[in-house]
């Protein structure tokens, strides 16, 4: 290939971080990178398969804005198939088109530009790609049943990390309820104000809602634990690291509880996760099971028990799979998932907070008797991501909504 010197250097960079860095180093073939288009070739064409889906090479400006601001280009809305087979708004950014005409979780995607949603095969091809200014035409049913129809144009939608909190008393108790989407830099201060609630309300238990949240940033996810994990676990591992055997001096960093920014006091941790619960969300559980029980209600994990580097070069973010991460006790390696104490089905018809929310209910009644109810939310649909044909190389699938 007649790649200038900028293509090769990128596509040399991407060979050089995965040869020293990824964590399956000693398997990788052996390529040349000037025969390859985009460093993403050359980073695809190494990653080994059996277990690797997550390296990728990105837009660090996209890729900056997602971490850092918590900014994508979209409409602002996450989308689910319900038991009946109906297209649902799962939640709404407040700062995005959608936030702005007012839609809720629960509401029913009827169409989109005219086409049924019962005959989408595919929202990429639908809405087409992320484009600033670019109009769709969504046909929408609210919680009223009224149907209205809607143009909104794709504009830079801002996160709200966290979706919901509130605190609720369950047979003489505070039970609090934090609804976390990502872990990113704005989740730093959301988590606070999560927080600071739960605590000036005096919580005896902690819903730590999971189903939506597909990781991101490792600190974030070690605030979290440690606004969570009892105060006799400061200065206690959190995190032990695994490399490969040519970065082996790295497994030494690690991640200590230094602090408890919150004093909840508990006893326990009850967290709500579906299969889009991922990476940080996995470590979080995980990592705080050597030190309180962590109840799962819901359905089994993602499966991603290792993390990346972002490696820069130019307008690229070079992310090699570079790290397994375990807990205090050397457990880690959940490729096959995290598997739920109580299996219950989502309800996607109804706002977050509502009596009927299946694993909210459940939630409830778990902190009521201590056990769990069968007929709460098992029709039998396992629950699904229809027409959402993102893929886990891409950086829309960690930033999880359109």
């Amino acid at each position: 290939l007649d790649l200038d010197k900028e293509a090769l250097e990128a596509n040399v960079r991407t060979w050089q971080y995965m040869h020293e860095w990824y964590l399956w180093n000693d398997g990788i073939p052996d390529i040349d990178p000037a025969h390859y288009e985009t460093p993403k070739q050359v980073l695809r064409e190494m990653a080994w398969f059996n277990y690797d889906r997550w390296s990728t090479v990105g837009d660090l400006a996209l890729h900056s804005s997602f971490y850092e601001a918590g900014q994508y280009v979209g409409f602002g809305y996450g989308l689910e198939e319900d038991e009946n087979g109906d297209l649902r708004l799962s939640f709404v950014y407040d700062d995005s088109p959608f936030g702005d005409i007012g839609a809720q979780r629960g509401y029913q995607v009827l169409a989109i530009d005219g086409t049924p949603s019962t005959e989408i095969s595919s929202l990429s091809e639908t809405i087409g790609p992320a484009l600033e200014g670019s109009t769709t035409t969504f046909t929408l049913k609210n919680l009223e049943g009224e149907i209205e129809e809607y143009t909104l144009s794709q504009r830079v939608c801002t996160i709200n990390p966290v979706l919901h909190t509130e605190v609720r008393e369950v047979a003489g108790k505070q039970v609090g309820y934090i609804v976390f989407k990502t872990f990113i830099e704005p989740s730093f201060t959301a988590l606070e104000e999560a927080f600071a609630l739960v605590e000036s309300s005096g919580v005896d238990e902690l819903v730590l809602d999971l189903r939506y949240n597909r990781g991101g940033r490792v600190d974030v996810a070690v605030d979290l634990c440690e606004r969570i994990v009892p105060a006799s676990a400061v200065g206690s591992d959190l995190i032990r690291y695994v490399h490969n055997a040519d970065r082996a001096e790295e497994n030494d960093r690690t991640t200590v509880i230094s602090e408890k920014p919150n004093d909840l006091g508990l006893e326990r941790l009850i967290v709500l996760s579906s299969r889009r619960t991922a990476s940080a969300s996995e470590l979080v559980i995980n990592c705080l099971r050597p030190y309180m029980p962590v109840v799962l209600i819901g359905n089994k994990t993602y499966g991603k028990p290792v993390g990346s580097y972002g490696f820069t070069y130019e307008n690229y973010v070079i992310s090699p799979i570079a790290f397994a991460v375990n807990n205090a006790n050397d457990e880690g390696g959940y490729f096959d998932a995290i598997q739920p104490n109580n299996w219950t089905e989502e309800n996607f018809s109804v706002p977050f907070g509502d009596e009927e929310e299946w694993g909210w209910k459940q939630a409830r009644y778990f902190v009521e008797t201590g056990a769990f109810d069968e007929t709460i939310g098992k029709s039998g649909f396992q629950g699904s991501e229809p027409i959402q044909d993102w893929n886990p190389q891409d950086l829309r699938w960690e930033v999880g909504s359109w």
